[in-house]
C-alpha cells in the first residue's frame, strides 16, 4: 500500500518552487528564499532590498559552498577553487570564512565541520537588536557599548 502525504501550499510558494526548479542549472544565482539570494555574476548577496557587495574570493567561496550545498567542502577544495591552487594556510582560509560570515549577518548558514571543512547549513537568522546595527557594531563584542567599540577600533 502506498501512502501519499499532501501538504497545503500557497500559490506564491508553488510558483517559487517551480521557478527554482526551472532555474536549477543556473550557476550564477543561488536562492535561499524568493527574496534572499546570492548573485555570483554581480558578486552580491541580496536580502530583500538590501545588497551586500562581496569581494572576488568571498564570492568564489560562497559559490563553491552553494554548489556543494549541504555537503562538506574541504580546505583543499577551497584552496583549489578560490585560490587557484595558490599555497595558502588554514588560517587564511579561516579568515576568509570569518570575513564572509561577517558580511552575511544576520544570516548564519556557513557551518564549520570540525576537522573536515565548511558547508551550507539550515539558515539561521539573528534576531534584530533594539539599537540600530551599523557596520562597526557587527565586528564588536555584544556586551560592549558603541563608545567602547569605537575605542577598540582606533
Amino acid at each position: 500500500m502506498t501512502k501519499i502525504v499532501l501538504r497545503l501550499t500557497t500559490p506564491p510558494e508553488i510558483a517559487f518552487r517551480i521557478y527554482k526548479l526551472c532555474d536549477i542549472w543556473n550557476d550564477d544565482t543561488f536562492f535561499v528564499t524568493k527574496e534572499i539570494y546570492f548573485d555570483f555574476k554581480h558578486a552580491k548577496f541580496v536580502n530583500h532590498d538590501e545588497e551586500v557587495i562581496l569581494g572576488r574570493k568571498e564570492a568564489l567561496l560562497l559559490k563553491l559552498l552553494f554548489m556543494k550545498s549541504h555537503h562538506v567542502v574541504s580546505s583543499h577544495e577551497i584552496e583549489y577553487y578560490v585560490y587557484q591552487d595558490e599555497a595558502v594556510s588554514e588560517e587564511r582560509i579561516r579568515s576568509l570564512v570569518r570575513q564572509l560570515r561577517a558580511k552575511l549577518l544576520p544570516f548564519h548558514f556557513i557551518e564549520t565541520v570540525k576537522g573536515e571543512g565548511y558547508r551550507i547549513a539550515n539558515v539561521k537568522v539573528e534576531k534584530p537588536t533594539q539599537t540600530p546595527v551599523n557596520t562597526i557594531m557587527k565586528f564588536c563584542l555584544p556586551w560592549l557599548s558603541m563608545a567602547d567599540c569605537c575605542l577598540l577600533l582606533l
